[in-house]
């Protein structure tokens, strides 16, 4: 990608390493896939349980991005020392899932209701990006 008009000689790498093609269906059942996808602290919790991601799941993890860029935190960080691999991806799984829309988006107002809108789309949606 090329820069902005700040600093139009400025050339951006993007990494589509994970990207595939998303074609609307009737479907509403995911493919199942061995181990997470992504990085594990940002990805969706369909990587989680090794399923795959629809255009909902991408706004997911832009959403975890986003509260870690006005936070500089998230619940999942800090994590006690000493845990294996597989440990630490069963608690930040379990944190995910255990951690509420309140309290993710806590003192960030616009990502309360960001997430609502995210967890409000169906399998399958088209999403207007």
């Amino acid at each position: 990608m090329l820069g902005n008009q700040n600093n139009p000689h400025k050339v951006y790498l993007v990494d589509f390493g994970l990207a595939g093609t998303f074609k609307k269906t009737a479907t509403t059942s995911r493919k199942i896939y061995s181990g997470e996808i992504g990085t594990i602290k940002y990805c969706p919790l369909a990587s989680h349980y090794g399923l795959e991601q629809f255009p909902k799941d991408d706004l997911e993890s832009l959403g975890y991005l986003l509260v870690y860029l006005a936070s500089k935190d998230l619940p999942w960080y800090n994590l006690p020392k000493g845990l294996t691999e597989r440990e630490k991806y069963d608690e930040i799984k379990k944190r995910k899932e255990e951690t509420s829309i309140e309290k993710l988006s806590q003192g960030i107002g616009c990502l309360k209701k960001y997430f609502k809108l995210v967890k409000s789309f169906k399998i399958g949606d088209s999403i207007d990006y």
